[in-house]
């Protein structure tokens, strides 16, 4: 996980250095020379989610509601056979914007719901009550947010609190 981490620290000094990445051919002569350790990072980070979808390729089974990558590849496989944009560079494509794109707003948003929880304690008792009763020590699942009422809405209504765009349009 260090290797994610790591990776997004490095990716706003690399796409800081005046858009030198814009220019064709730069990645390769970044990776040619190695003078970048930003670059280095963004390679580790690639690999990584490589080697997961990997993994995911050579299992075999069903599809995981938890697992976009395995999502992603079933449905690669159902379309084989005519022109689609489900593709394997795609598919890496959307990983890393997931990840980039989600880390610092997740983060913020997380950091919002933790102090909306530590001023109003008896929400946080009601949806810890709520987690505990339903789910237990189960690792939840992304279609188990039905079974969550009071704690889904504590999260949609701290996303309404502090949104995280500023600018957002009027609420109705």
């Amino acid at each position: 996980m260090s290797v994610i981490i790591k990776a997004l620290y490095s990716f706003p000094k690399l796409f800081n250095q005046t858009s030198l990445f814009l220019i064709p051919g730069m990645f390769t002569f970044f990776k040619i020379t190695g003078l970048s350790p930003e670059f280095t990072d963004m390679i580790a980070f690639n690999n990584v989610f490589r080697e997961e979808v990997d993994k995911k390729k050579n299992k075999n089974e069903g599809t995981n509601e938890t697992s976009f990558a395995e999502d992603y590849l079933c449905r690669m496989k159902e379309e084989s056979k005519v022109e689609t944009s489900f593709r394997e560079t795609n598919l890496f494509g959307n990983i890393q914007a997931l990840m980039i794109g989600g880390t610092d707003t997740t983060a913020n948003t997380l950091t919002w719901l933790f102090l909306a929880m530590a001023i109003h304690p008896e929400i946080q008792q009601k949806v810890q009550e709520e987690v505990d009763n339903i789910l237990g020590k189960s690792k939840p699942q992304w279609s188990e947010h039905l079974k969550l009422p009071y704690t889904y809405a504590a999260i949609l209504e701290c996303m309404r609190w502090r949104t995280m765009v500023p600018q957002n349009l009027l609420r109705w």
